[in-house]
């Protein structure tokens, strides 16, 4: 989510006019404000920004602080819900943290750029229209306010012009160690927009070996989604059809990135070497290669 947090905050501004918008707008980007600052000092972890963890502590730290402030609940109240709303927001555009070793959800509009503009300029009008019949009358029917939306829907447009979507290259080894729950949530056959993904950190994440501009409708390989994440800021990069030869982060110009492949189609191949490197991690349970008797024999030692 781009220009869809300042929209929310527009809406926070609507219920409680006294909280100036310039305070508002920040507080909605609070997360990534945390995330760029957190990166400047090296530290790229996503869990210190984005995780439900952090931005539940973060908003309630930012809404008591403005309660002591001006002793106004209410205010603090919205505050909290402002900067909460940062989380769901990206929830339904990209891949977002749950907690610190859970799993990695989200609807990932960011890969159908049209739908995610279009449902960004939706959000972003009927925003403006609950902060417009908020303001007076006289106010009301100035022929400026329309620059509001107009400008946060020019400001969407811009940042997906910047986005680099193209068809998926081809998936590599697969380094997942469980199969389920991994079959059940990435290998259904063409999930809707609207179904979300849920990524395990590490049981589900898959290595992607590079073989840039090659399209996998041509290759008849599996289908799929790569996720390639910065490894200086920790920005995302998504995928469904093409990896370009060379990526330049938008964020802070870093040019090397980490590769994650998930399969969103079931393919024999894919399925079979999952099965095959699938294995059991309850306590007493054998490697994939190793037989009752050898254990024996280690327990007689």
């Amino acid at each position: 989510m781009y220009a869809g947090h300042a929209a929310l905050a527009l809406v926070a501004k609507a219920r409680r006019p006294r909280i100036a918008i310039a305070l508002l707008v920040p507080i909605a980007f609070a997360p990534d404000w945390i995330e760029w600052v957190a990166g400047a000092m090296g530290y790229h972890n996503r869990e210190l920004s984005h995780s439900l963890v952090s931005v539940g502590v973060g908003a309630t730290l930012l809404a008591l602080a403005w309660w002591l402030a001006t002793r106004v609940a209410a205010d603090a109240v919205v505050v909290w819900l402002t900067y909460a709303s940062h989380w769901p927001a990206d929830y339904v555009t990209g891949l977002k943290p749950t907690w610190p070793g859970g799993p990695m959800v989200g609807l990932l509009l960011y890969t159908r750029p049209t739908i995610d503009m279009w449902l960004e300029s939706v959000l972003i009008v009927v925003c403006w229209i609950v902060y417009r019949q908020s303001l007076p009358s006289a106010v009301r029917r100035r022929a400026i306010l329309v620059l509001v939306p107009l400008g946060l829907i020019a400001m969407q447009i811009g940042f997906e012009a910047t986005q680099e979507s193209g068809p998926l290259s081809r998936i590599g080894a697969i380094s997942s160690r469980r199969l389920p729950p991994c079959l059940e949530a990435v290998l259904n056959p063409r999930p809707s927009t609207l179904n979300p993904v849920v990524l395990p950190h590490a049981s589900c994440r898959v290595r992607l070996r590079t073989q840039p501009e090659r399209i996998m409708a041509n290759e008849g390989g599996p289908r799929g989604l790569v996720t390639l994440v910065c490894l200086t800021c920790g920005n995302e990069k998504f995928y469904d059809q093409v990896v370009p030869n060379a990526l330049t982060c938008e964020k802070c110009g870093g040019t090397v990135f980490r590769s994650f492949a998930t399969p969103t189609e079931p393919d024999e191949a894919s399925i079979a070497q999952l099965e095959e490197q699938a294995r059991s991690i309850s306590y007493g349970d054998s490697s994939p290669d190793t037989t009752p008797g050898d254990l024996r024999d280690l327990d007689m030692r």
